[in-house]
C-alpha cells in the first residue's frame, strides 16, 4: 500500500444523482450535485522510510429542493488533507492523517464551521503485493465520532488493484497504460455540516453507493473519467430539531478531467 505509485496529481470531477422522492412531503423531490477537486501539491521523502503528502481538497454535495425551496444548498468540504507514511521492518508500517478544514453549508463562517479530523492505519505487507490494514478515524464533535477502518490490499503493478474493505472497497484494471476499468462500493455515514443560526445546527448526510467507471488518458499528462452509479438508504438528518428526511434511491453520473503521473 505505502509503495503504490500515486497515478494521478490532480482531478475535477462532477456528479449528478437523479431527482428521487423524500418522506418530506412538502418537498419537491430532492437532486443533488457533486463537484469534487483535489491537486497533490507536496510531497517530500526522507531516508528513514518516510514521506509527506499535502492535498487540497474542495467537495460540496448540493441538494436542489431541501427545505422545498427551489434552490441548492451547498454540503462543503473545503480542507488541507496532509498524510505521513512511515515504514518499517518485516513488512510493517503505518499511515497518520489529519484533514484541517471547513466543513459547512456556507450559511456562517464561525468556529463551528471548521473540525481536524485524524486518522491512523496500521499496515502489514506479506508479500510485495498482498497486505492487511486497520485503523480509525475520528472526527471530533460529530454523532459519529469514530470511523473503524480496515481491510486487504492485493495489486498487481500497473495492471489491478483490489482493496476490499470498510468503509469503501474497489477494483481496478488496467489493461493497457491510458485505459483503466473500475468499481467502487461504499458506506457513507459521518460527515456533518454547519448549518449556521439555523435552529436545526448541524446537517448530516448518510448514504450506500456504488460507482462504476473508465478513464481513458487522452495525453501523457491527462486523462478524462466517466462514471455512473447508483445511491440507495440516503437520508438527512439533524444535531438539533427536525425530523430525519429519507430520500429514495436513484441513478448517478459523473465525468472529470485528471492530471496524470
Amino acid at each position: 500500500i505505502l509503495d503504490t505509485p500515486f497515478s494521478r496529481m490532480s482531478a475535477l470531477e462532477v456528479f449528478y444523482t437523479l431527482p428521487a422522492k423524500s418522506t418530506a412531503t412538502a418537498w419537491d423531490d430532492i437532486a443533488t450535485a457533486e463537484i469534487d477537486a483535489w491537486v497533490r501539491f507536496l510531497y517530500l521523502e526522507k531516508d528513514m522510510g518516510g514521506d509527506l503528502e499535502m492535498l487540497a481538497h474542495w467537495n460540496s454535495l448540493i441538494l436542489q429542493n431541501f427545505d422545498g425551496a427551489d434552490s441548492w444548498y451547498p454540503l462543503a468540504t473545503a480542507a488541507i488533507p496532509i498524510r505521513w507514511s512511515q515504514r518499517f521492518e518485516y513488512g510493517w508500517g503505518m499511515q497518520l492523517e489529519v484533514e484541517p478544514g471547513l466543513y459547512s453549508t456556507l450559511k456562517s463562517f464561525e468556529l463551528k464551521d471548521f473540525n481536524v479530523p485524524a486518522g491512523l492505519n496500521v499496515i502489514h505487507a506479506f508479500t510485495p503485493n498482498f497486505a492487511l490494514f486497520a485503523g480509525a478515524k475520528v472526527y471530533p464533535g460529530f454523532k459519529t465520532p469514530v470511523v473503524p477502518r480496515g481491510g486487504l490490499h492485493l495489486s498487481s503493478e500497473d495492471v489491478a488493484l483490489v482493496e476490499i474493505a470498510y468503509p469503501e472497497s474497489r477494483l481496478e484494471f488496467m489493461p493497457v497504460r491510458g485505459l483503466r476499468f473500475h468499481v467502487s462500493g461504499g458506506i457513507l455515514n459521518w460527515p456533518e455540516f454547519n448549518m449556521g443560526d439555523d435552529e436545526r445546527e448541524r446537517i448530516m448526510y448518510n448514504d450506500f453507493h456504488v460507482r462504476g467507471g473508465v478513464d481513458v488518458g487522452i495525453t501523457d499528462s491527462i486523462e478524462l473519467t466517466f462514471q455512473g452509479g447508483y445511491v440507495f438508504e440516503r437520508t438527512l438528518s439533524f444535531k438539533g430539531e427536525g425530523a430525519d428526511v429519507d430520500i429514495e434511491n436513484a441513478p448517478l453520473f459523473g465525468l472529470g478531467i485528471r492530471g496524470r503521473l
